[in-house]
């Protein structure tokens, strides 16, 4: 995950802890700035490792959603409960 806009963040005193964030998302996280190029190399470097699937869900969906999940995924052609979820909440 890249995090833009870090060199606001100092501006106003605050601080990220990408190792903490990170640890607790189960994935790489880097603190960039693009518009001064601060942390690109790092980012191009990250996303250039082989990285392993994380062994828990980012998300998972209750199945007390199933009656209104199942349909929907059926219909659009897909496993993934949370987009059917992202599509019931659109409609």
């Amino acid at each position: 995950m890249a995090l833009n806009i870090a060199d606001l963040l100092e501006k106003e005193g605050r601080s990220l802890n990408s190792g903490l964030l990170s640890k607790l998302l189960g994935i790489p996280v880097v603190v960039i700035s693009a518009l001064k190029g601060i942390g690109i190399q790092q980012l191009l470097e990250e996303c250039a490792k082989p990285h392993q699937p994380s062994s828990t869900p980012f998300f998972t969906v209750p199945s007390t959603f199933d009656e209104v999940l199942v349909p929907v995924t059926k219909k659009i052609g897909t496993a993934s409960r949370y987009l059917g979820l992202v599509v019931v909440n659109a409609a």
